[in-house]
């Protein structure tokens, strides 16, 4: 099961990339048809069940998933500013 608290993010894994995946790739953003691509392969043969989580509303998963999401940003950011 994946939690997310994107309602975007689990239409596109969930309903989306299978559409495109089944029709050729023809209709996403070919800007993001490496990403799209490359999500589809680790989805592929997998079943998932997807659920929705309201985000920041006292869910620990989310929760330290937001914590981590930011420890990652942050080290980004500082290794940016080492490369300037």
């Amino acid at each position: 099961m994946v939690f997310c608290d994107s309602r975007g993010a689990l239409e596109l894994c969930s309903r989306r990339i299978p559409i495109w995946r089944q029709n050729g790739w023809r209709n996403p953003d070919e800007r993001h048809h490496p990403l799209l691509q490359e999500l589809s392969a680790v989805l592929e043969g997998l079943t998932v069940e997807w659920k929705w989580v309201r985000g920041h509303k006292n869910n620990p998963g989310n929760q330290r998933a937001d914590e981590l999401a930011g420890m990652g940003a942050r080290e980004a950011k500082a290794l940016l500013k080492e490369r300037v």
